[in-house]
């Protein structure tokens, strides 16, 4: 940013969030150090800082004394760039943070958060409510963090086999102290630690998020297992691999899911999906991958018999297609979908959100139909465009192959969310 957008910016006093997309380089921190000076009412700060900003010498640049002088009020301290170091400072001298580097939720974001009460707090403790645990950093648990940071809501565990083993309990199980513990978080986390932290906390848990690598293949928990210690969680975060093919009914508090999927022997059984969102609350479902057609067709069907998800006000689809070659190769699925969120749109009533991405850069169905339908494949202002047509080459034939792509119905649809 130039002298003058930082003078300009500067004037709104009033400014409560701001968010910079673009990298804030270590050159531009005392620019920034300014702009916060007039910004007292700034309680929310989104900024991205470059992986070469673990290497800043704080204490010869005074960082912390900067910090403290124009970020003192800030509740919401987002940042790109994950360094111990970094976080250490905020939480060493801007007490007042509630998020510190980011959420520890997957179910928080910037926009929607709504700050907690700022409580009284004693010398020497925090009001940070978003505890993240980074254990590939090398994080030397403290074992008072229960003392120093009392008001914790969420935490959000990342597990790193290389520098914490699950029989060092001294690494982990200070982390169970805490007394106000909603959401847990939960990154390549093994088992047995899993189960002692749902056990530990399960009763007062709103939230669960459980995340592994692609190439983890340890045991895994069930819903029914989470379900049987966390009887109020209203929000839930998992893998196919999860959902057993006996139907449960212990989720009547379940509000919102967002379900990953992975393919296992069991991934064709036609409940996979409909067993865990027959959940009669369920007002918000978010679907990551590409569903094997029986459970798709089996949810579109209890839907258009209007059996399931009543209640629904949001539907997110974002299924794992990077390019057209693979687009064909999933024409069955792809169908599917589309006619499942056609099903959705035709039947619940209470939707106003509806979402249909076709890969993890979420692109939107209806814009990828809508330039295959117009012939513009490839477009210098949405590259997402260019990269997902980048191998039909202008092949008239290989367009064909993919002509059933286009809906016009379902672009309609789409367009009126």
């Amino acid at each position: 940013m130039d002298s003058e957008f930082l003078q300009a910016l500067s004037k709104f006093s009033r400014l409560h969030l701001l968010q910079i997309e673009d990298v804030c380089y270590i050159d531009g921190l005392d620019d920034l150090f300014q702009l916060l000076e007039h910004l007292q009412e700034l309680q929310y700060l989104s900024v991205c800082f470059p992986n070469g900003f673990a290497e800043i010498n704080f204490e010869e640049q005074n960082i912390a004394e900067k910090m403290k002088k124009s970020m003192s009020n800030l509740k919401v301290f987002r940042y790109g760039s994950a360094t111990y170091h970094l976080r250490r400072v905020c939480m060493d001298h801007l007490p007042n943070l509630q998020v510190i580097e980011d959420f520890a939720s997957d179910f928080s974001l910037m926009q929607d958060f709504v700050a907690f009460a700022q409580d009284p707090i004693s010398h020497g403790t925090s009001n940070l409510r978003h505890l993240l645990v980074d254990y590939s950093q090398q994080e030397a648990i403290n074992q008072n963090y229960h003392l120093t940071c009392p008001l914790v809501s969420h935490m959000a565990i990342f597990w790193w086999e290389e520098w914490v083993s699950e029989h060092d309990c001294s690494k982990w199980k200070p982390l169970l102290k805490f007394t106000q513990i909603e959401s847990l978080h939960f990154l390549d986390t093994p088992l047995r630690v899993l189960n002692c932290f749902l056990s530990n906390y399960g009763s007062n848990l709103r939230e669960i998020s459980i995340r592994y690598g692609l190439d983890f293949t340890a045991q895994i928990i069930s819903l029914k297992e989470i379900f049987a210690v966390c009887p109020n969680l209203e929000k839930l975060k998992c893998y196919t691999t999860m959902i057993e093919r006996v139907p449960f009914t212990s989720f009547a508090c379940l509000k919102e899911v967002n379900i990953e999927f992975m393919r296992t022997p069991e991934s064709s059984d036609d409940g996979l999906l409909s067993h865990i969102l027959s959940a009669p609350g369920l007002t918000k479902v978010t679907l990551v991958g590409n569903f094997e057609g029986n459970s798709i067709k089996k949810l579109t069907s209890l839907i258009s018999k209007k059996k399931i998800l009543l209640q629904l006000e949001s539907l997110t689809i974002e299924m794992r297609i990077n390019n057209s070659d693979r687009l064909n190769i999933m024409e069955e699925r792809v169908k599917e979908t589309m006619k499942l969120t056609k099903c959705a749109t035709a039947n619940l009533q209470k939707l106003s959100h509806v979402k249909f991405y076709l890969n993890f850069r979420r692109t939107e169905y209806s814009v990828l139909a809508r330039s295959l339908r117009d012939g513009k494949i490839s477009n210098e202002s949405m590259p997402d465009i260019t990269i997902f047509y980048s191998d039909l080459n202008n092949n008239d034939d290989n367009k064909d192959r993919i002509s059933w792509f286009v809906d016009e119905e379902l672009i309609s649809i789409l367009d009126n969310y």
